[in-house]
């Protein structure tokens, strides 16, 4: 079935009255895109899409079965440049993709069961040159969100010969907002860009098995949440009052991502678990800058925010009478933050006031820092009664990491009499929690398991 629809270096901060430093970083191109288009002031995209495959086979064997839902996104490259003031771009997608792979009795199904969804939104442009209108926005809104369930099954007399494979790709390549607006705009003058998104991927092995043997299971998570680069822009030249330049970005990044390897007793055993998870959140280069010439009262304000999560947990099982032969694998997790750089640029600007800030620091009242990258991992082992299961349990290349931030706050070339108000904040959350327990639980007679639990 196919479905189409249209790291570490120091943190720097800065305020000093000297022009500002400026970093651009360069993303190789993407592929092609599934559904371009171009836009113009408004566009709004809306996808709420439901995949089942149902493999079935009941009894005495054959089937064959593949089960495969591989899904691609190409959500418009738009270039917005409107004669009103502003641009709005807004995409939510969801999506819930189920393999139920079955098999039941007396053997044979040889299921696959692939869950493999992939969302392109971009490159979006927006861009404003009014002339005289008091307010230019330009906003973007995109949300996706999708579950993914492989529900392998077998049950008993052997065979269905499982893999399960659960891929998300999302993909937010690149995002440009600028306002540029002329000099004949009046006093209270309001520019601003804002950039709100959510990725997320909860993904589910189920792989089963239960009486008489084979499965040979293999479950596979695979998450990748990118968005980058964000460029933020406003420009103003001209002599007028109360200015105001905002450029906000929100970031949520969420993988959620469950092995359950399953394999039961009334003996024969098998089962051949493996059980990975890997995951790639990433947010590249993120730029926002203000600059003003000749403006009295300006206001000047970059806010950003990130939250990158992701909680992970292979339940490797195997419970009576022997085999599964797990191998459980937390391996290549990853939070990553690429370059931050703010500025504000304030010059030639007369008996005036001048506010300028730079935020990454969340929202105090509530206690949420303006970054916050969490990794969270367990594999539970298990095993049970009799024996087999023989165990590893491995959990390595785990890494939040934040490459560099700049923040700049420059007024120049301004009278005596200007008031100057200037603050950068920055508050970091960072945290890993992963665990191996390794179990067994033999109580009488048999053992087995033999784990070798290990973090690196």
């Amino acid at each position: 079935m196919m479905i189409m629809n249209p790291a570490g270096q120091p943190v720097i901060q800065l305020s000093e009255m000297q022009p500002a430093f400026q970093f651009q970083l360069q993303l190789p191109a993407l592929p092609p895109l599934i559904g371009i288009q171009s836009a113009y002031a408004d566009q709004s995209f809306t996808f709420n899409d439901n995949y089942v495959d149902d493999c079935q086979q009941s009894g005495t064997g054959a089937n064959n079965a593949n089960c495969d839902t591989p899904v691609t996104d190409g959500i418009s490259i738009a270039t917005q440049t409107p004669d009103d003031p502003s641009n709005l771009y807004d995409v939510i997608v969801n999506a819930d993709a189920l393999n139920n792979c079955d098999e039941f009795d007396a053997g044979d199904n040889n299921v696959d069961c692939i869950n493999d969804i992939d969302h392109i939104v971009g490159p979006v442009s927006q861009a404003n040159n009014p002339a005289n209108d008091p307010d230019v926005t330009n906003e973007i809104d995109i949300v996706t969100d999708d579950n993914m369930l492989n529900d392998c099954t077998e049950t008993g007399n052997g065979n269905n010969n499982a893999q399960c494979t659960n891929i998300g790709n999302d993909v937010i390549s690149e995002i440009t907002q600028n306002n540029f607006p002329g000099n004949t705009i009046g006093i209270n003058f309001v520019a601003s860009n804002t950039v709100d998104t959510l990725q997320g991927f909860d993904e589910t092995n189920d792989c089963d098995e239960s009486g008489d043997g084979n499965s040979d299971v293999t479950c596979t998570n695979d998450i990748d949440n990118f968005i980058g680069p964000v460029d933020q822009s406003n420009a103003l030249i001209a002599d007028t009052s109360n200015n105001i330049h905002n450029n906000n970005l929100e970031v949520s990044q969420i993988a959620g991502g469950t092995n359950d390897c399953d394999e039961s007793g009334a003996d024969a055993g098998i089962n051949d678990a493996e059980c990975t998870i890997q995951v790639d959140n990433s947010v590249d280069s993120v730029t926002q800058d203000n600059g003003v010439l000749g403006g009295d009262n300006a206001a000047q304000t970059n806010d950003f925010s990130v939250i990158q999560t992701s909680d992970l947990n292979n339940n490797c099982d195997e419970f009576e009478d022997g085999s599964n032969v797990v191998t459980c694998g937390l391996e290549d997790l990853d939070n990553s933050l690429f370059t931050v750089d703010q500025t504000n640029d304030a010059v030639n600007s007369g008996g005036a006031g001048i506010s300028q800030n730079n935020e990454i620091d969340g929202d105090d009242a509530l206690g949420i820092p303006g970054i916050t990258q969490v990794l969270i991992g367990d594999n539970t082992c298990g095993q049970t009664g009799s024996g087999d299961n023989l165990a590893m349990c491995l959990i390595g290349f785990t890494d939040n990491s934040i490459a560099s931030i700049v923040q700049v706050n420059s007024v120049s070339d301004a009278d005596d009499q200007t008031v100057i108000s200037q603050d950068n904040g920055l508050v970091i959350s960072q945290a890993l929690d992963l665990e191996n327990d390794c179990d067994e639980n033999t109580f009488t007679g048999s053992a087995d398991n033999n784990a070798e639990c290990i973090q690196f």
